[in-house]
């Protein structure tokens, strides 16, 4: 998979408003022509993947950093990176900062 397509997908996953939570495939195509349907399909639940373990680790990582920020942030970047390599740094922050807010809105932030 092009880790470039990788990071748009995950960025169009990510969007809030009417896009939040829906399937990228359609919003993929329209920059990517040449993908097929079954690329398309592949590429959503790879981006979805990473950005359901970026949600589900905040609040873990958070825990184990015993509520300091930075430390939650670097346990988080290394959990994630370990299984989704590809992330850049920009997605990677927007993902913590996502999942942050996530998880403070469901009080899963008490340490």
């Amino acid at each position: 998979m092009d880790e470039r397509i990788l990071n748009v997908g995950l960025h169009l996953a990510m969007e809030f408003g009417k896009n939040w939570l829906q399937p990228i495939q359609r919003r993929l195509a329209e920059k990517f022509r040449a993908l097929s349907t079954s690329e398309l399909d592949e590429y959503e639940r790879v981006c979805r993947e990473a950005m359901d373990l970026g949600h589900a680790q905040v609040p873990i990582q958070w825990r184990r950093a015993g509520g300091h920020e930075k430390n939650a942030r670097r346990f988080f970047d290394d959990v994630v990176l370990a299984a989704h390599p590809w992330i850049t740094r920009k997605n990677l922050s927007r993902l913590f900062s996502q999942g942050c807010y996530y998880a403070a809105k469901d009080g899963a932030l008490a340490v």
